[in-house]
């Protein structure tokens, strides 16, 4: 890859970032308002959107008292499923579909920023009341460490498989042949997943929920040390 167009990769790379992130969190609000609107308790149509305001805009504690339990269940957990859709979908893209560079470029980072946004939820906020998975769980009596358990086991399950399967794609269609490349794409693959989502339980009350923030951070390091990329391996 030319010097020109590696640069131009870089730059055009940090902004899909920036665009993937705030599409991810755009969607996952505004399905919370959505679904707040079809159950005609929403004000979707009627507040101005704004990149500086994208709250959800649907009021919880009015909520508990115009609707039926599954209705609030199913208004809380609108944003994560839409999460998991949407991370489907993209690694389904890149996996399968996507041959040109800046396609793959794009799904590639909707793919972590939807996953790592799941992340954020399950395991590290599990433990949190007052947000989307808290609501959920406290609708239905669900005691945390009954979901934890196999919510933890699937969330890192689906993390290490798209790690183990998609970074050595990623280094193939983006043209990072070399190790310098290849060690600052893993870096900031590992930083978005492990330190930008995998960090926000630090920001909770919850004791659970920071443990699980620094045990995020300390994955970050060892993966980041344990995890070869191939153009390392070719010279070793």
């Amino acid at each position: 890859m030319e010097e020109r167009e590696k640069t131009t990769m870089v730059w055009a790379t940090i902004l899909i970032i920036l665009i993937t992130y705030h599409l991810m969190v755009f969607l996952h609000i505004g399905s919370h308002s959505l679904i707040a609107e079809i159950f005609g308790v929403g004000d979707i149509f009627s507040h101005k959107w704004s990149l500086t305001n994208l709250g959800e805009h649907v009021d919880y504690s009015k909520l508990i008292h115009v609707l039926p339990r599954g209705k609030l269940a199913i208004v809380a957990i609108s944003g994560l499923v839409t999460n998991l859709v949407l991370f489907c979908v993209s690694w389904f893209i890149i996996s399968c579909l996507s041959k040109n560079k800046w396609v793959y470029n794009f799904f590639f980072w909707f793919a972590l920023m939807n996953l790592g946004e799941i992340f954020s939820y399950v395991p590290i906020r599990s433990f949190f009341h007052e947000d989307d998975l808290g609501r959920f769980l406290d609708v239905f009596h669900i005691e945390r460490w009954i979901f934890f358990i196999p919510a933890f086991i699937i969330i890192v399950t689906m993390i290490m498989l798209f790690i183990r399967y998609e970074l050595k794609r990623a280094y193939f269609h983006l043209h990072l042949t070399t190790v310098v490349s290849q060690r600052n794409f893993l870096f900031v693959v590992l930083f978005v997943l492990f330190i930008w989502f995998g960090a926000v339980g630090f920001f909770t009350p919850e004791l659970p929920s920071r443990i699980l923030s620094a045990l995020s951070v300390i994955t970050f390091f060892v993966l980041f040390l344990i995890l070869k990329p191939p153009a390392l391996k070719k010279k070793t």
